[in-house]
């Protein structure tokens, strides 16, 4: 009898903890299929995450690519600005130096007007504090306002005489760029080695061999030799009020023949000569009063007349454009 009591309590205690086993493994099925479906929605998440990470580096790169023109179009626009800041800097200093010296300028200018004032209220004391008489006041007053008047006359003619040199300078420099120019001009018109320009400072002397204005022992002019005084009249009406003497020179050789029956001399020949260059030029508008022409016959020899190549050099007209300096 109490064996079956045992088996039976053993029985229910056996009933009742497989009951028990039972409910905990459906709780721990249950806890199971929860952990499984919030992994699964976490690698659904982590799925998400990938392919946003990858777009995103998708969009980086592509940023990236799109950036690098950028970039070099700002690191050339970085060296052009380069030379420009130095330009600026270096005109900033140079306003600067105009500001010290205008500011320099400025003081100089207070203390001089300081010294104006200060003499006037000396003049104002004399006239008014150290004279005993008012008669003698205003003879001084008078004699001030004079002395101011005649002050400010000479200032404004000074000031019209520096105008005018100026304009003057200005118009001598413009002249002489102009006479440049056209000594250049006529430099390349005259290329040749029979015509030679040499230039002082006050005057131009164009030396033409005579050959190119006239066969040998004649003073007319050829026709070659024409043209060539037509060229320097172009050039001699460009620069009106110069003087022009015209040279004639020739070699030491004597006239012979029947050339010595209308030149009986040297003299005559070069004298003929520059009479006839100088008549063709005051035919091609040259003022006369410009005119002049001097014989020089061969005792004015640029080389020596022992060979024929030194006397072909002799032979020649000279042109002079102003005044020589006065010869001895």
């Amino acid at each position: 009898m109490g064996n079956r009591i045992l088996t039976t309590v053993f029985i229910l205690i056996l009933i009742s903890g497989g009951g028990y086993l039972a409910y905990q493994s459906r709780i721990a099925g249950r806890s199971l299929e929860e952990a499984k479906a919030a992994l699964k929605v976490r690698g659904a998440a982590l799925a998400r995450g990938r392919e946003e990470t990858a777009r995103q580096e998708t969009a980086l790169a592509a940023l990236r690519e799109s950036m690098a023109p950028r970039q070099a179009t700002l690191a050339a626009l970085r060296e052009s600005i380069a030379p420009r800041k130095t330009a600026l800097a270096r005109l900033g200093r140079e306003l600067e130096g105009e500001k010290k010296k205008h500011e320099a300028t400025l003081e100089r200018e207070r203390k001089s007007a300081a010294r104006h004032r200060a003499d006037m209220e000396s003049l104002r004391a004399a006239l008014t504090g150290e004279s005993s008489s008012a008669q003698k006041n205003r003879e001084k007053l008078s004699k001030a306002r004079a002395m101011l008047a005649k002050t400010e006359e000479s200032r404004k003619t000074v000031q019209e005489r520096a105008k005018l040199l100026s304009t003057k300078a200005q118009r001598e420099e413009e002249r002489a760029r102009k006479l440049e120019r056209d000594v250049a001009e006529l430099s390349r018109k005259l290329a040749s080695q029979q015509i030679t320009l040499r230039r002082t400072k006050e005057m131009l002397q164009i030396d033409i061999v005579d050959r190119l204005l006239f066969d040998v022992g004649e003073a007319r002019i050829k026709e070659k030799g024409l043209k060539t005084l037509d060229r320097i009249s172009a050039f001699i009406q460009k620069h009106p009020g110069k003087p022009i003497q015209v040279e004639g020179h020739t070699d030491n050789q004597p006239i012979s023949g029947a050339l010595a029956g209308r030149y009986p001399t040297n003299w005559e020949l070069s004298s003929a000569r520059a009479i006839g260059v100088v008549r063709h030029l005051q035919s091609k508008g040259v003022s006369p009063r410009r005119l002049s022409a001097t014989a020089r016959s061969f005792y004015r020899p640029v080389a020596g007349n022992d060979s024929a190549e030194g006397r072909a050099k002799n032979r020649r007209i000279v042109i002079l454009i102003g005044r020589r300096k006065t010869e001895r």
